[in-house]
């Protein structure tokens, strides 16, 4: 690397933060180093709004191998921008000619594996991690999160334990993770802890999630009265700490509801894809895995790539749903599937993207892949908004911190999927309760929508041993039940202010269902 190209990163990242993007750019091109000017070009398009082509950028600065300081910088980007494999790609590399990472280093290779579903390389590091930095504290959070992604309850919970013990200021953080293990009940130790937390923290982050964590112990112990007081005052601190942009978001819906689909069959485009959608809580984890059980069929982490295509086409000034060029379909395509290609393995198979937020981005899947399998599941009404306000997420999601809120998400929701249908482009739509009542008949509907061959072996999908990452990761090691229906029930007090809403929202759901292809 030449003696000052890191000083002329360093430059043009502050005409970057100055809002000098053209000049950054321009001295960028000085830079003789390619690791160096990629680095500088990312950070820069990035900036601007230009998603896709910042991507391209910083992918090829990992890929071009960055030396000494740069490395760090180049780092600190693919975090910022949550390009969590590029980040792992960097890392592992690393790993190779220096033995020796810096723990700042090691923890991102740990968390960027997680992140990534490279669990055994991420348990290494963390082994490693544990071994070089001996006081560093909060590393059981981490395993914790490694034994839940296999459903090793046990284990996940002493984890969780030991995280809380050491880290008290961040005790609700450990003690909704605790609660969030399926089948799990809080000892008296547990709650006694819990309730100590509550009277000594003052982060309101902190204190929604163990007031959340409290309410799961009433509700397990047949308190409901307690539990839904506990529930709304922790929803209430979290909404403070984590607000709903409800107003841009109805815009967005208003907007992808003026647009027709724009789908064009006879593209070959997106034939080896399978997207996931719906609510969250809605059974989508579910869906996957019982897909993910034939041999044709890859599962993933809960992909970004469509949100971030979204974002770049809003962020240039252009509607989502909106007609694209051709020659921009392509670039968005590649875009697309060089982030997806990092989480294949099968040279033929099918790939599922599972992120249910990826219904609002239906109309722009069409016109991309638009041989693509779209799948949507609808949970009964009230069991949805209920398991949405009794959980929390660790990134996105804010409207489920308030009931209100939750309504309008939902509102939007069903009104896109009745645009689909009304534009004769409706996504295959599974009923949660007829695959819970009669599971073998779905599934075969939803394999053959699929194209996949089906066999009675499928319906054994919770034997897998794959890591599942999603708050439904102990729930899909079950088979199919339907003990589930009617969750919602004992907490519909909450919804008797807006029983009108979601009485519209009931008939709704029946309309599509009614609609739905068959």
């Amino acid at each position: 690397m030449q003696p000052n190209d890191v000083a002329l990163v360093k430059e043009t990242f502050g005409l970057v933060n100055r809002g000098q993007v053209t000049e950054a750019i321009n001295k960028a091109e000085n830079i003789k180093t390619p690791a160096a000017s990629a680095v500088a070009k990312g950070y820069a398009l990035f900036r601007s709004g230009d998603i896709i082509n910042g991507t391209f950028m910083l992918r090829s600065a990992v890929q071009a191998g960055p030396e000494g300081e740069l490395i760090d910088m180049l780092m600190k980007l693919l975090i910022q921008f949550e390009l969590h494999y590029p980040l792992f790609q960097l890392l592992c590399a690393v790993s190779h000619q220096h033995p020796h990472l810096t723990n700042e280093q090691l923890y991102h290779l740990v968390l960027s594996g997680q992140a990534t579903g490279n669990m055994a390389d991420s348990a290494h590091w963390l082994t490693k991690l544990r071994h070089q930095a001996t006081q560093a504290k909060g590393l059981d959070l981490l395993e914790g999160h490694y034994a839940k992604s296999f459903a090793q309850i046990d284990s996940a919970a002493n984890a969780y334990r030991r995280f809380i013990n050491e880290c008290p200021h961040a005790s609700g953080t450990g003690l909704w993770s605790l609660c969030d293990l399926k089948g799990f009940r809080f000892s008296n130790t547990d709650a006694s802890l819990a309730k100590s937390a509550l009277a000594q923290l003052t982060d309101p982050l902190q204190s929604g999630l163990v007031n959340l964590a409290l309410s799961k112990v009433q509700a397990d112990k047949g308190e409901t009265t307690a539990a839904i007081t506990l529930l709304q005052t922790g929803n209430s601190l979290l909404s403070r700490v984590r607000p709903f942009q409800r107003e841009a978001f109805v815009s967005l819906i208003e907007a992808l509801l003026s647009q027709p689909y724009n789908a064009d069959k006879k593209q070959p485009h997106g034939g080896n894809l399978l997207f996931v959608c719906g609510l969250p809580r809605s059974g989508t984890t579910l869906i996957e895995q019982i897909l993910a059980s034939s041999e044709q069929v890859e599962t993933t982490n809960e992909l970004p790539f469509m949100e971030r295509i979204a974002l770049h086409l809003q962020m240039t000034g252009r509607n989502p749903a909106a007609p694209i060029s051709e020659n921009d379909k392509a670039a968005l395509r590649e875009f697309y599937l060089q982030q997806a290609r990092d989480f294949a393995t099968l040279p033929d198979g099918m790939l599922i993207d599972k992120n249910p937020n990826n219904f609002i981005h239906h109309q722009l899947i069409t016109q991309l892949f638009p041989n693509a399998k779209v799948i949507n599941i609808l949970r009964p009404v009230t069991d949805n908004i209920i398991a949405l306000y009794r959980q929390y997420f660790m990134s996105g999601n804010e409207y489920a911190y308030n009931i209100e809120h939750i309504l309008t998400y939902i509102e939007g929701y069903y009104a896109l999927l009745q645009h689909a249908q009304q534009q004769q482009c409706s996504p295959f739509i599974v009923d949660y309760e007829a695959l819970v009542h009669e599971p073998q008949q779905e599934v075969k509907k939803l394999f053959a929508y699929c194209g996949l061959p089906y066999s009675d072996s499928n319906l054994n999908f919770y034997q897998q041993s794959t890591p599942v990452l999603t708050p439904s990761a102990s729930q899909v090691r079950q088979p199919i039940s339907a003990s589930s229906l009617g969750s919602g029930d004992k907490f519909s007090e909450l919804l008797v202010p807006y029983q009108a809403r979601v009485d519209k929202l009931i008939e709704q759901r029946a309309e599509i269902l009614a609609n739905a292809k068959v």
